[in-house]
């Protein structure tokens, strides 16, 4: 969770769900699981068009 948190941090423009399988080569539980923790934590947000972005200072 922490180095996914990591990742979408450093993307100014956040970073599309469909693209972090491939990313991290996760399966697609892992990543799921990982999304709906820190999502829970409100460490990362998911808009409208599947766009992951983490509020800044994270």
């Amino acid at each position: 969770r922490e180095l996914l948190i990591a990742h979408v941090a450093a993307k100014p423009g956040g970073v599309d769900i469909t693209s972090l399988d491939r990313d991290f080569g996760w399966a697609r539980a892992t990543t799921a699981r990982a999304i709906r923790d820190a999502r829970s934590q409100q460490r990362l947000h998911l808009n409208d068009d599947g766009v992951l972005t983490a509020p800044q200072g994270t």
